[in-house]
């Protein structure tokens, strides 16, 4: 598979800390490769960015960051890197806040801070997810609704449609869009959203109707060409 939109890909070996802890290789269209996942966390925070189509691309384990704490050498190896559309670059660590004990959160909190500030000083935010707040569980049971379309293919046309029906006539749900766009199915809009050529809001959850949407600015230029 090759990196779609331009992506990189990887740009090193993918780092595994332990064989043993690796519960699965997600096939990311994104990426070009198998990630391993050393927990349920992140394979579903890597299903998360699949199902982002503000995601323009990602890259795991982007870079080893070292640095000296009291005397001590320390290197830290970040879970992501994602590009959104609209410029942003956020380096990612994934964690079960709600599992760990005091000592290992107070240890997140204090490399978070030092992240943070390193990742400022190239202009990139640095942050950690929190694979067990409802927030994230929200934006998961999101992407698992839009991945169901992994495997379909729009009818011709239908993104430019669907373009119009947001961008002219002013659709800013997945309901109105349906309205708008006769014969659009629900599969066909998701299959758009993997596809870069649609937005659809994962953080309220299911998809639905009332799900909001916007067209990714990329496609946006395109129309304006």
């Amino acid at each position: 598979m090759m990196p779609r939109d331009g992506g990189p890909g990887p740009t090193r070996r993918i780092e595994t800390r332990h064989p043993l802890r690796v519960i699965r290789l997600y096939p990311s269209i994104l990426m070009g490769c198998l990630i391993p996942c050393e927990s349920a966390g992140e394979m579903a925070h890597w299903m998360i960015i699949e199902a982002d189509g503000a995601v323009v691309w990602a890259r795991a384990q982007p870079d080893i960051v070292r640095w000296s704490d009291d005397g001590i050498e320390r290197r830290h190896v970040p879970d992501a890197e994602v590009r959104f559309d609209d410029g942003r670059i956020v380096v990612r660590e994934v964690k079960p806040r709600a599992d760990l004990s005091v000592r290992s959160l107070a240890e997140v909190d204090h490399r978070t801070a030092i992240l943070q500030a390193r990742f400022a000083a190239r202009g990139v935010s640095y942050e950690v997810v929190d694979s067990t707040c409802p927030a994230f569980l929200r934006r998961l049971q999101a992407a698992k609704d839009v991945l169901a379309a992994r495997r379909h293919t729009a009818p011709p046309g239908l993104g430019l449609l669907v373009r119009e029906a947001v961008v002219l006539r002013g659709a800013t749900t997945l309901g109105r869009i349906e309205e708008l766009v006769p014969g659009a199915s629900r599969v066909d809009l998701m299959a758009l959203v993997l596809r870069r050529k649609l937005v659809v809001a994962l953080d309220q959850g299911a998809i639905s109707a009332r799900t909001p949407v916007r067209i990714p600015h990329a496609a946006i230029q395109e129309t304006s060409r």
